[in-house]
């Protein structure tokens, strides 16, 4: 008799086998992740490899899979759906990299090649079948058309739903990243004479598939298969790398209560320990201790407290820490002593996902204080440049990482914010972002904001309306209290929208989008312009006029109707203003030369 389970240890060359198909169950969520779970992963996988091309990772174990084996090489995926679909996206970002190169001589058009069909192997069979397919028809239909490198049927633009948009959008983020990493490879290693420019993306691809693996524990009785499912999403619970180091430090401390007391006391205020303690760390570069990763960071933090007296002095130092990474993961909790644009700045890093420039502003709320004017001045210039560099210009990552850690030693050595500035926006070795003239950033901005997230549209929303208010000297909203409204609604009533065919188009332009201070009932939403404009009903005792938001009673009530001209006009309003908000211009004048 079979055992109900087996586990082994396989790395991605036997995860990724094009003689296994596997297939995502129908009581499985939708793909989830965003960016800040793409770019982490990537960031993982490839930091040595980013941070000097000639670098060999260490094995990374990337988690466990679980399966439940069925015929003829089928398996369906219990856990690990997230991870295995985004590395699929990962293998089709580098097979679309490297192909503007297949013009380059000979001898790199066989490495190219030959890494496409080493990528193809991994997620396409012999009869061309991709290696992973999903239940849901149109999100598997999208995965597809990536696997199978056809011209994709659907854009980021309009109508299609959220896990297609998230596929799409990790997609393209994954793609900046690799042809960043080809460019790298391409100018690290020039030609000379014996290999070609491109071998050390191959020497890299082969590494990567070789040293990161997973524990995969394989199912063979369909009787444990769905209990183990609920368990795994029930509990979540495993033993984390916070708990490795705090036993550790509990071996080599003196005062083991003290210690242990110290420890909970920080801890408990976190529900990821792990990224607490690795932001923390990131915070406090060391010249001695270098490429700090999130699957390193147990042996990172041992290196640090080698010295049994500095064990409690690093758990104070993470007290300090904790206070002001509690206030960037929970803005609703900042005290109304600190400046107001405070809360709407950390609502936005939450918002945009701008995970990287968090270090530099946690050293600097360390070094200057949380409501100094030095680290509000900081705080507002990272957060305009991520949002213009990452999210509008859609620039690599890689850059943006290396110039937050430079930030973030700069605060820690004592150099003063000009110099600091110098470093964001005058970086000789980029492409300038510090300034662009207004129509050019109209064009960007119009390109991008179709293809928004909801947080990136609440950060773009909230923005304008803190911009508005700050302008007319009112106070502002919290962000948090806000609801995103669609002004055409997603789902019309057609007595009350007879042009709905001529506005369908249009919905998801931000002239059509504002907030309100509270959601409406879903038959209220429905309802035409004018009657949400000035009318009150039901319960809701609201409309735009009484919605005491600036965003509405200057960017909307003063229109009568609403065709496609009233969102075009709109739209042009809230870009021009919105070039007010993200102008570096006077960032860039206080930059150091």
């Amino acid at each position: 008799m079979l055992p109900n389970y087996l586990v082994e240890k396989y790395d991605l060359n036997t995860v990724f086998n094009n003689q296994i198909k596997y297939i995502i169950p129908n009581y499985q969520r939708p793909y989830v992740w965003d960016r800040e779970q793409t770019e982490t992963l990537w960031n993982d996988l490839m930091s040595d490899y980013l941070d000097g091309v000639d670098n060999k990772n260490d094995e990374y174990l990337l988690g466990t899979t679980v399966t439940l084996s069925r015929p003829m090489n089928l398996h369906e995926i219990i856990d690990g759906q997230q991870r295995l679909v985004t590395l699929t996206l990962l293998f089709c970002a580098i097979r679309e990299s490297v192909r503007k190169y297949e013009d380059e001589a000979q001898a790199d058009k066989d490495i190219i090649r030959r890494l496409i069909t080493k990528i193809n192997k991994l997620i396409v069979d012999e009869n061309k079948n991709v290696i992973i397919q999903l239940i849901d028809t149109d999100v598997n239909a999208t995965l597809n058309d990536i696997q199978l490198n056809n011209n994709l049927k659907q854009n980021t633009k309009t109508g299609i739903r959220k896990p297609q948009k998230l596929l799409l959008k990790n997609y393209k983020i994954l793609l900046v990243e690799a042809t960043a990493l080809c460019e790298k490879c391409h100018v690290a290693c020039p030609d000379n004479g014996f290999k070609c420019m491109m071998y050390k993306l191959e020497d890299i691809f082969d590494d990567l598939c070789k040293k990161t693996f997973f524990i995969s524990v394989g199912i063979t009785n369909d009787t444990y298969s769905h209990q183990i499912f609920q368990s795994l999403n029930s509990t979540g619970l495993g033993l984390n790398q916070a708990d490795l180091i705090k036993n550790y430090l509990l071996k080599r401390s003196y005062k083991k209560e003290e210690t242990a007391s110290l420890w909970d006391s920080v801890m408990k205020e976190f529900d990821k320990p792990d990224n607490f303690l690795y932001e923390s760390l990131l915070s406090r570069p060391k010249e001695d201790i270098k490429d700090i990763r999130k699957n390193n960071l147990f042996q990172s933090i041992k290196k640090r407290c080698r010295n049994q007296d500095r064990i409690n002095e690093y758990i104070l130092e993470l007290q300090l820490d904790s206070e002001i990474i509690k206030l960037l993961n929970k803005p609703e909790d900042i005290p109304d002593q600190y400046p107001e644009g405070l809360r709407h700045a950390f609502y936005g890093i939450k918002q945009i996902g701008a995970i990287h420039i968090r270090r530099p502003i946690i050293a600097a709320c360390r070094k200057w204080g949380i409501g100094n004017k030095q680290t509000m001045s900081l705080i507002d210039c990272l957060l305009k440049f991520f949002f213009m560099y990452r999210t509008i210009c859609e620039k690599n990552v890689d850059t943006l990482k290396r110039i937050c850690s430079d930030v973030t030693k700069q605060i820690m050595y004592g150099e003063e914010l000009p110099s600091i500035l110098h470093t964001i926006l005058k970086d000789t070795s980029r492409d300038s972002l510090s300034y662009v003239e207004e129509k050019e950033f109209i064009s960007m901005f119009r390109a991008n904001v179709s293809g928004f997230t909801e947080g990136e549209i609440r950060y773009i929303l909230t923005s304008l309306e803190h911009k508005i208010r700050k302008n007319n000297n009112s106070q502002s909203y919290i962000p948090n209290e806000l609801v995103i409204e669609y002004i055409f609604p997603k789902t019309p009533n057609v007595k009350d929208w007879p042009n709905k065919d001529e506005l369908d188009h249009h919905k998801d332009r931000l002239g059509n989008i504002t907030l309100m201070p509270k959601p409406w009932s879903t038959s209220t939403s429905r309802l035409s312009f004018k009657v949400k404009k000035e009318s009150s009903f039901n319960n809701d005792d609201i409309n735009y006029l009484k919605s005491d938001l600036d965003l509405n009673k200057q960017y909307l009530c003063n229109y009568d109707k609403w065709t496609v001209n009233e969102i075009k006009s709109r739209e042009r309003d809230l870009c021009h203003l919105a070039f007010k908000v993200w102008n570096l211009s006077d960032y860039l004048s206080q930059a150091d030369p």
